[in-house]
């Protein structure tokens, strides 16, 4: 086995089941979280008060954790107000990137960390491991690339002072006007996430898990069409989606795991069947999950019974479709 270092190896031990997969829920939403709430009371994003974050996020953390091998919240609104529901089983993450992204060159994203915040203070919180996001988008400007690169490899080098292991979220965006949830889009994510994982795994940028956008999009397959997420058009074959996630494994030199985007658990249990087959070593979701808990926003007692009566089971045939992911430590970058 190719060697790791020791701190690492018992963090990421923690972080994955007994099996050495990885099934890990994240709440660490922020931005996306307070759009979430707004549309259920009506008021504007940045109206929604911190409290509301917590409550959620809270309320989340208590109710499914415990069937989570690790959990990915924030140091802003999650950590701070769950550390104590966290099960004493269950790894935790923290993120380290400012929610959203600054615009540069009309539609390039910057990402940015959390002033204040550093490995060394997650590290003395007891995170077991260190989750960045960085947009992507591998036809931007030189400036643009190195600036992104930069935030990964200062992170790293942090991560790699305290031994605490990287798991690095790349999120792809199209470079013209295209929506993400179109069948435009559909015929080129394969080859942006196949080039991702190519790119981040690389040793320069000292990453030891790879959170990955699952390559195709079921919704326009041709074998989902009777499903109730099916688009009602056709990009690709059931083939190609196989191809193309067995594509992003050969591209990857280290661990990966798919993010659920958002998409329904139906939709996700696909990916994560395909994916896992494919060699990634299981999942980190959260909306896919939890999402319709704000539709019982404000109401605590309700948002419970929907986390307990609904989102639990979701989450449960989650767990049981990633029987099959790869132990980490039998991908090829440990043989």
């Amino acid at each position: 086995m190719n060697s790791i270092p020791i701190g690492k190896f018992r963090r990421l031990s923690r972080l994955s089941n007994t099996n050495g997969q990885f099934s890990m829920l994240a709440i660490d939403q922020r931005k996306s979280l307070r759009q979430m709430i707004s549309g259920t009371t009506g008021q504007s994003p940045d109206s929604v008060p911190a409290e509301a974050l917590q409550l959620v996020k809270r309320i989340v953390t208590r109710e499914l954790a415990d069937g989570a091998s690790a959990l990915l919240t924030d140091p802003l609104f999650g950590y701070p107000t769950t550390y104590d529901v966290v099960p004493r089983t269950t790894g935790v993450m923290l993120s380290i990137e400012v929610t959203g992204f600054n615009i540069v060159n009309n539609y390039e994203r910057h990402s940015r960390l959390i002033p204040g915040f550093s490995v060394e203070k997650a590290a003395q919180l007891g995170a077991d491991a260190i989750k960045l996001l960085i947009w992507h988008n591998k036809e931007a400007s030189a400036e643009t690339i190195e600036h992104q690169n930069s935030i990964i490899k200062r992170v790293a080098e942090d991560c790699n002072r305290y031994e605490v292991p990287l798991i690095l979220e790349i999120v792809n965006y199209p470079s013209g006007n295209i929506d993400v949830t179109s069948a435009a889009y559909a015929r080129e994510k394969a080859e942006r996430v196949i080039e991702a994982a190519h790119t981040f795994s690389q040793p320069e940028f000292g990453v030891d898990v790879l959170k990955l956008e699952f390559p195709g999009n079921l919704k326009y397959t041709d074998a989902f069409q009777d499903r109730s997420f099916a688009a009602g058009e056709t990009v690709y074959t059931l083939d190609d989606v196989h191809n193309f996630n067995k594509q992003v494994n050969e591209a990857s030199l280290v661990p990966w795991v798919i993010l659920s985007a958002g998409v329904d658990p139906e939709e996700f249990i696909e990916n994560i069947h395909i994916s896992n087959k494919a060699g990634a070593s299981g999942f980190l979701c959260g909306r896919a999950v939890w999402k319709h808990i704000v539709d019982f926003y404000p109401d605590e007692t309700a948002m419970t019974n929907y986390i307990k009566n609904k989102a639990k089971h979701y989450f449960d045939e989650i767990l049981q479709a990633n029987t099959q992911a790869l132990p980490w430590l039998d991908h090829k970058r440990f043989k």
